[in-house]
């Protein structure tokens, strides 16, 4: 799996708890911080979020995957720099 493949992955999980929670969309890019910048996207969704992308990539992920130690929340660049950390993804390079 490539990091463009993470990125997609979540991206897709998002639009997704959006669309079940009746919310729109708007254009999700890498600096789209999901606790901030979606509607009503709180911690409930995020932890269904890891959830969903913990299933997808066959990989526990850390529950506190959308935010920093601090509480701040991270933007997509910051998600998926995690996630690739996580599942042995390199910069720029594939899953071994």
């Amino acid at each position: 799996m490539t990091r463009d493949e993470v990125r997609a992955v979540l991206t897709e999980v998002l639009v997704e708890i959006q669309d079940l929670g009746g919310e729109e969309v708007p254009e999700i890019d890498d600096q789209t911080c999901p606790m901030k910048d979606l509607a009503d996207f709180d911690s409930l969704s995020a932890m269904e979020a890891v959830t969903q992308l913990s299933e997808r990539l066959s990989e526990k992920l850390d529950p506190t995957l959308f935010w920093q130690k601090d509480r701040t929340p991270l933007s997509i660049e910051e998600i998926v720099d995690r996630i690739c950390r996580t599942i042995g993804v390199g910069e720029g390079g594939s899953r071994e």
